[in-house]
């Protein structure tokens, strides 16, 4: 009980910080925010339509491209707002109801991001360490129901959380709903299956891969070689993927590892406000990283701007050009009214 209000009064604590913020501070942090936002949004949905309207692309690795682009963009979509909203008005003005979705959301989120990984892991080991195999393994069937199982379990998995009567709260030092701090058992339960296992697929995997690039170097680099060049770069790009969103998410598992182990929100406002600036980071910085080192996807998102501003263009030329014709039928139209009046003045002069 005296722990219960302890913890209470953290909260409180956090809320009047929240508040008592400078408006130099309330700028900057939203602003950056709303910055982080729309570059989320405008990126993912890039490697969306870049996907769709490119066929070489359209692979299985891609699909799993696919379905951590789909999270991001979720995350922005349906968490972000709040935490912008919050920012911005020193508050949660949003109800219960919000929260708890909230809070569900970025579980969910966060928890289909690292089972993506976890099997483009897979993916790329049975592609480079056992080629053979691959085919085998990774038919479309098989891949549907991955795809399934990442998104469904990922649905599921806050679920344990409130099976145990426990709700989100409000976290004003992170400014979003988050799992309480004394949900010990529930914390450690998502740790090592949620995080803890894809963790050690993705370990494991890529230490294969590249074990076997090392030891096949000049076998692999070969145009008889069962693993071209293009699959290499493929398996590069997507491992700095993994690391960008572990060196995001590594520092937030420490925080809450510190706090769940404490029993309670030990940390000052700076640390928090970077657990959470991080998170959202991480789901920005994806199509970055495609962008920069895939070809194709640098490519794809060349044309979709440059086919953005032609329609632009087009489009005023166009209207420029329907108001130059609205003038001249205009001209037109007054030029037939005065002709009958010229032909009558002339027939009464004769």
């Amino acid at each position: 009980m005296k722990n219960e209000k302890l913890l209470e009064k953290s909260l409180q604590l956090m809320a009047i910080e929240l508040q008592q913020r400078s408006v130099y501070l309330v700028v900057i942090e939203s602003t950056l925010f709303a910055i982080i936002f729309v570059c989320t949004v405008v990126g993912n949905l890039m490697i969306m339509v870049v996907i769709y309207k490119n066929k070489s692309l359209q692979t299985v690795p891609s699909c799993f491209v696919l379905s951590l682009a789909v999270s991001d963009l979720t995350m922005a979509l349906f968490s972000e707002p709040f935490c912008f909203v919050v920012l911005a008005v020193s508050k949660w003005p949003f109800g219960f109801a919000m929260c708890q979705f909230n809070g569900y959301l970025v579980l969910s989120v966060v928890c289909a991001s690292i089972q993506t990984m976890a099997w483009t892991a897979v993916n790329r080991y049975y592609r480079v360490v056992k080629t053979s195999q691959y085919g085998r393994v990774f038919t479309a069937r098989i891949l549907k129901f991955i795809l399934a199982s990442i998104w469904i379990i990922a649905l599921l998995c806050p679920c344990p959380y409130f099976l145990a009567g426990n709700k989100f709260i409000f976290i004003p030092a992170k400014f979003f709903c988050f799992q309480h701090v004394n949900s010990k058992l529930f914390t450690a339960f998502l740790l090592i299956v949620f995080v803890g296992f894809p963790s050690c697929v993705i370990f494991f995997c890529y230490f294969q891969i590249f074990r076997t690039v090392r030891n096949h170097n000049r076998d692999l680099y070969q145009s008889n070689s069962r693993v071209n060049v293009e699959e290499i770069k493929i398996t590069r790009t997507l491992f700095v993927i993994v690391v960008m969103f572990m060196l995001c998410w590594t520092p937030i598992l420490v925080v809450d590892l510190i706090d769940t182990f404490k029993g309670k929100w030990s940390l000052n406002r700076p640390i928090y406000t970077t657990y959470s600036f991080l998170g959202v980071i991480s789901s920005m910085v994806n199509p970055l990283c495609y962008g920069i080192m895939n070809p194709q996807f640098r490519k794809g998102y060349f044309k979709v701007f440059t086919r953005l501003f032609c329609y632009k263009r087009v489009s005023r030329i166009s209207q420029n050009e329907m108001n130059l014709s609205n003038v001249t039928g205009e001209v037109s139209t007054q030029t037939k009214k005065i002709k009958p009046k010229i032909h009558s003045v002339l027939v009464l002069k004769k």
